[in-house]
């Protein structure tokens, strides 16, 4: 059946002699015909065609499922030229037309796939139609609760779409009354209850209300009974991915980041390139030797071209390559999928400073001592900077050494190794050389300011993830 006959098909049943002799075939007969008529000159003729419908229309003297049928291709005709000023007046016309055998299956179906097959139409004409639709369903809401969440639910898209917040938050409170509140509820209408909340999400992270989305992420992964569409799925792991990115939970966020993948990728959905990228940024932050192509859903967009600069920059740095790093950040071509994707662009700082940490480790890792000014440059950093990351490396512990600031050298312990299992420093960092009591003396007051601001993220990344808990 091709994409013209989509809703208005033939609805079967006998449609021929009700028994009435000759005279009820004749009618029947001149109806159909007319309307086989009106069929053919779609394409070619709206106009023609409409009125040879309603020709069929005054023809049906049983005013039943030949007038139902012509009255939906009249609104297909309409949908198909784009005659969006007289679409609605004539959708609402076969919504509404009623007549005995009409059942309340063949009006849903009927705005079921008139709103799945007409995305050409501009968001206002398809705005009217959601309108009229859900006043009609307003007013049999019991036989008519299914459609009624379908088309308000596309309307809240349209307002997401549109930006048209204030009426999305409307939409997104009657959202939730309509699918209830508590288990019953979930267990009862958990599908809807999880579209609901994806949509939720979506606005919240607008506003930047991370507070709210990570409380919305916690109910919705806490139903478990529903078979959400992949695609909502996908909207509810992305935001959980992007919440634990934000608490620099990097694991979490890599798990919720692949589970977003695939769902996308099982949608078809081309969110599932963006969430492939952040999945391999969470690598690289989590410090974890994982392989993001282990699996065969992602090994097929190993080549993908906005997927090459992460796996470019996975490889530089598993070998430590800061150089080749600021290369392919640097590198034109990559701007597309590296730097014009505003969430992936606020974590290339933090992967920067994460390779220059592996490098320094593994630079100092044969060395007692080491001049700073032999290895800033090697990770790209002028003495200072580098004096001050390695300062900060020793305070988390993941350095031990000391610093000597009077002859510039990096004084390291063990090769470097951390001093404490636990990851925290074991003692202060300590500066030496030439008893400079003024360089100890800031090394401490810069150590105590640092323990300071340390202790107190650390408790906040305590505290987010006891809620997450």
């Amino acid at each position: 059946m091709g994409d013209d006959e989509y809703y208005f098909e033939d609805d079967g049943g006998d449609g021929g002699d009700d028994g009435g002799g000759d005279a009820a075939t004749t009618w029947e007969t001149d109806v159909e015909n007319k309307y086989a008529d009106a069929k053919s000159l779609m394409d070619s003729d709206a106009a023609a065609a409409i009125a040879q419908f309603h020709e069929a229309i005054k023809l049906d003297q049983d005013h039943g499922r030949w007038t139902f049928k012509a009255y939906k291709w009249i609104a297909r005709t309409c949908a198909r030229h784009r005659m969006e000023v007289r679409l609605p007046e004539d959708f609402r016309v076969a919504m509404e037309y009623n007549y005995a055998a009409k059942t309340k299956q063949d009006t849903e179906k009927f705005i079921t796939k008139f709103f799945d097959r007409s995305t050409g139409l501009s968001a206002a004409c398809l705005r009217r139609c959601a309108e009229i639709t859900i006043a009609f369903a307003n007013k049999d809401l019991k036989a008519y609760d299914k459609v009624w969440f379908s088309v308000k639910y596309r309307l809240a898209q349209m307002n997401l779409t549109e930006g048209l917040y204030p009426q999305l938050e409307e939409d997104v409170r009657a959202l939730h009354a309509w699918c209830g509140e508590g288990q019953q509820a979930e267990e009862r209408r958990g599908t809807q209850k999880l579209m609901v909340y994806a949509l939720e999400i979506q606005l919240r992270a607008i506003q930047s209300d991370h507070a709210a989305v990570r409380q919305l992420y916690q109910r919705a992964m806490a139903i478990t009974s529903a078979i959400p569409p992949p695609r909502i799925l996908g909207i509810i792991r992305e935001s959980g991915g992007k919440m634990f990115m934000r608490q620099a939970m990097w694991t979490e966020a890599y798990e919720a980041f692949f589970q977003a993948f695939r769902s996308f990728d099982e949608a078809g959905d081309p969110r599932r390139i963006a969430n492939l990228k952040y999945l391999f940024c969470a690598s690289m932050l989590s410090g974890r030797k994982i392989n993001p192509f282990d699996t065969p859903e992602t090994r097929s967009y190993q080549h993908d071209p906005e997927i090459v600069a992460m796996v470019d920059l996975i490889t530089a740095c598993t070998n430590n390559d800061v150089s080749g790093f600021f290369r392919i950040l640097n590198d034109r071509r990559n701007a597309k999928s590296l730097r014009e994707d505003s969430f992936l662009y606020t974590y290339i700082e933090p992967l920067i400073q994460q390779i220059q940490c592996q490098a320094i480790r593994v630079l100092v890792k044969p060395y007692s001592s080491i001049r700073l000014e032999a290895l800033a440059p090697q990770v790209l950093l002028n003495v200072k900077e580098c004096e001050q990351l390695i300062f900060t490396m020793i305070l988390d512990g993941r350095l031990s050494a000391s610093i000597d600031q009077q002859r510039g050298l990096l004084l390291v312990r063990n090769g470097g190794a951390p001093a404490t299992a636990s990851g925290g420093p074991a003692t202060a960092p300590t500066v030496t050389g030439g008893g400079s009591a003024k360089a100890a003396a800031t090394a401490a007051n810069r150590y105590a300011t640092l323990v300071s601001i340390a202790n107190s993220q650390r408790q906040l990344e305590t505290s987010n993830v006891s809620k997450m808990i």
